[in-house]
């Protein structure tokens, strides 16, 4: 099966190449690419899938004195960040200690690779079909008792001394908003409450019990003619607080960082817009984020850190603060300002000799190509340039695809697994410790990057179709029994 998509691939590229050489070099460029892509393909083995099953707890137990917190909290089901998450009971910080437990993203991202592995292929991408019976009900209740009744957002309590503190960053709120309400909907679940991004809830708690969400509608915020339901967000309260927020930000120094947490806003900005609508000014958030980053822009890099006076640490940085930016014009559906030399700046350091410092240094270069093309075609109507860029790139791209599957074999790891940086995983997400410190052992998030995420995007930034799965449901089927392991086991 594998073999036949091999020859449909080399097909195609053949042909596309065709339209752009002649008969004799397109013929040589096709061969040295597939070549090219199969040396990327070895890094890659049935490794993968032991490794995520082994991360999943079918039966969480949250240890605390206050016994409605351990009811609450224990029962559910979701998957470990790392293998030292997993194993360990505890990690310290600062002084403090947390314990080890699954988590919304992890598990969020564990549901990804199930269907963009090729695992769910003959199952129309059923995330339950992954599991046995029962099990997707152990999850939705873990997800689901995470959510806070009063503002829609979702806590994990192992982190709980941390809200409301500087460790607590805004972006790990936000992202475990998204992936908790990503997971459930993928579960055919909804949240027990609506959310500040505008998910609606279903009024069911955890343990089942159905709960009077008609009170929400009475709460109201001070929006002029405007009536709105559900907690928001303190940066969003009006555009005024909204304008003072970015002026706090330090866009020129560290683009990264200002991206990252706007990014993780944007749900909540496009659902608090409608909330604030007027007829003069429909987005007003939306609209005065975009117009505040098109005036801070780098033009002639496309990107917004100022190497001039902050000298960046590795050629990679700034085009990881580009492609949270990039990513955050998509998502508010804005028109991207010089894409050109936007995507010319993320392409050109693939083939850096630097090594990558982490995943997303390599990771972001051929995300910022895609989403230059997606942004093109679709919000800046300018299908024309899109495919300009692709076949720019797609006539340099043989380097760029070895330089791609060396750097990430420094990350790979003999479970199959990848870590985040060479020789550790990040014992942090987004602030947040979710395993043991300076661990060289694979990551969850990491993992995903390194196989679906570089993979689909790079095929994606070469026009080259679907890529060619890694899994199958032979590895659907066996993923399911190691999982039934894991439950007998317990």
């Amino acid at each position: 099966m594998k073999e036949t998509k091999w020859e449909a691939l080399r097909s195609k590229i053949q042909v596309d190449m065709t339209k752009a050489l002649d008969e004799k070099r397109a013929l040589e460029y096709t061969d040295e690419m597939i070549r090219a892509l199969r040396e990327f393909y070895s890094i890659y083995d049935g490794g993968l899938v032991d490794w995520f099953a082994g991360l999943y707890e079918p039966s969480i137990r949250f240890d605390s004195e206050d016994k409605a917190m351990v009811e609450r909290y224990s029962g559910g089901a979701g998957f470990y960040y790392s293998n030292s998450a997993r194993d360990n009971y505890s990690v310290e910080r600062d002084g403090d200690t947390y314990q080890l437990l699954p988590d919304a993203e992890t598990t969020s991202q564990v549901f990804g690779f199930l269907s963009r592995s090729g695992m769910l292929d003959e199952v129309n991408g059923d995330v339950r079909a992954a599991f046995p019976d029962g099990e997707p009900e152990r999850i939705v209740r873990f997800l689901k008792a995470l959510q806070d009744e009063k503002t829609g957002y979702f806590y994990h309590p192992q982190w709980m001394s941390m809200i409301g503190t500087p460790k607590y960053w805004d972006s790990r709120q936000s992202r475990d908003l998204t992936y908790a309400t990503s997971a459930l909907s993928k579960l055919g679940a909804r949240p027990t409450y609506s959310t500040p991004n505008g998910k609606e809830g279903d009024g069911i708690r955890y343990d089942g019990v159905k709960v009077d969400i008609s009170r929400e509608a009475d709460a109201t915020a001070d929006t002029g003619s405007k009536r709105t339901s559900g907690y928001v967000h303190p940066r969003l309260e009006s555009p005024e607080v909204f304008a003072e927020y970015l002026k706090s930000l330090n866009l020129a120094g560290n683009s990264y960082f200002v991206g990252n947490e706007l990014t993780a806003l944007s749900g909540q900005i496009l659902h608090r817009d409608k909330q604030l609508a007027t007829e003069d000014n429909p987005r007003p958030l939306a609209t005065m984020l975009i117009n505040w980053l098109n005036e801070n822009q780098i033009a002639e890099k496309g990107y917004w850190h100022d190497d001039v006076k902050n000298p960046p640490s590795s050629p990679y940085y700034a085009t990881n603060g580009l492609l949270k930016i990039a990513t955050l014009y998509n998502n508010l559906k804005m028109p991207f300002p010089n894409p050109l030399p936007a995507a010319r700046s993320a392409f050109n350091v693939i083939t850096s000799d630097v090594p990558i410092n982490h995943v997303c240094d390599l990771y972001n270069t051929w995300f910022i190509v895609v989403m230059m093309a997606i942004n093109l075609r679709e919000y800046s109507g300018n299908p024309t340039l899109a495919d300009e860029i692709i076949a720019g790139i797609r006539l340099e791209a043989i380097p760029a695809v070895y330089a791609t599957a060396k750097k990430m074999r420094a990350h790979r790891k003999v479970d199959g697994s990848f870590s985040y940086f060479a020789n550790r995983s990040s014992f942090t997400s987004q602030n947040a410790p979710v395993a043991i410190k300076d661990t060289n052992e694979g990551d969850v998030n990491a993992t995903v990057i390194f196989t679906y995420g570089i993979l689909g995007f790079m095929f994606e930034a070469l026009d080259f179709g679907e890529p060619i799965p890694i899994c199958d449901d032979g590895d659907r089927i066996k993923f399911k029994k190691l999982i039934e392991k894991k439950i007998k086991n317990q």
